[in-house]
């Protein structure tokens, strides 16, 4: 699978996850706790999901995913006591999401920041694996 293809699947779960919250499957926090795609944001963005700051907290309490902290941080951002994400926000990018305006270009910008880390991470943690694989089998 291709980052493309990982990045329309995105869109798909939080399109999903967006409707399960207006319909109710699903809490408002639960939704936004999985927003992993641009489309997801600005999506919420337009319904107004973003509105309540407590609610934005509550998502990002419950999310150990790098991307979707980086999305939600700007809306919250006096929030503590973040989980730890793998890879790790860098410092420095974690509190410039602290200050930036909420869906404004350099927010965007740093979002893709945290995603080429998560890319870089997972495609090294891929490569261990297929290299483990390979020497399992005498390769």
């Amino acid at each position: 699978m291709d980052w493309q293809d990982i990045e329309v699947l995105e869109e798909f779960l939080d399109a999903r996850l967006l409707a399960q919250a207006e319909s109710g499957v699903r809490t408002l926090p639960e939704a936004l706790s999985g927003i992993r795609s641009r489309r997801g944001l600005e999506t919420a963005l337009m319904k107004g999901f973003f509105a309540e700051v407590p609610v934005v907290e509550q998502a990002l309490a419950a999310t150990p995913l790098s991307i979707t902290q980086a999305f939600l941080l700007p809306f919250a951002p006096a929030a503590r006591n973040l989980p730890v994400t793998t890879p790790a926000i860098e410092p420095v990018i974690l509190r410039r999401l602290r200050t930036v305006t909420p869906a404004s270009p350099l927010h965007l910008a740093l979002v893709e920041l945290v995603r080429r880390q998560y890319r870089v991470a997972a495609q090294a943690a891929d490569k261990a694996d297929k290299e483990a694989i390979r020497r399992a089998h005498g390769g």
